[in-house]
């Protein structure tokens, strides 16, 4: 069985996985799903629409009845973390994959951090996969921590 159009929200952020795996990678983290496509429409931010579907259709199990045309199908455009957009095939990911993220936050405090302690937080934060949108570095904190606050956005002194 194949996903449908209603498996999509606009406006949500999404994890999958792809059939074709080979061709454009196992796992898709984290893009912001952005317009349900016709191919007509899709072909505008992926113009080999029609050679990619030769390639990723044999990975795709016969029994999800999907058609060998393109043209039949929808497609979901994507923002990916980079800013980036692109297009997949409703019928080239794994049903029962997907993951919709929810946006919630969450704030955590830790106290007596070094400089280098603070920046290697939000390496690790960034490394799983999440963004620090708002950091704050107190006043009169660490000594000799030149840079401390370095790429971290939203930052204030409260």
């Amino acid at each position: 069985m194949t996903l449908s159009v209603s498996s999509f929200t606009l406006d949500t952020t999404v994890s999958f996985e792809l059939y074709p795996y080979p061709i454009l990678g196992a796992q898709i983290n984290k893009v912001k799903v952005t317009d349900i496509l016709s191919y007509n429409t899709a072909r505008l931010y992926r113009n080999d629409l029609q050679a990619l579907h030769q390639q990723v259709y044999p990975y795709i199990p016969s029994s999800n009845g999907v058609p060998n045309d393109p043209t039949q199908y929808k497609y979901i455009k994507c923002t990916l973390p980079d800013g980036t957009e692109t297009v997949y095939g409703i019928p080239w990911i794994i049903d029962g994959t997907v993951q919709i993220y929810n946006g919630t936050s969450m704030q955590i405090t830790l106290d007596n951090l070094t400089a280098d302690q603070q920046n290697q937080v939000i390496a690790i934060l960034s490394a799983a996969g999440f963004t620090a949108t708002n950091v704050t570095y107190p006043t009169g904190g660490v000594s000799g921590s030149s840079g401390a606050s370095s790429g971290a956005s939203g930052a204030s002194g409260s």
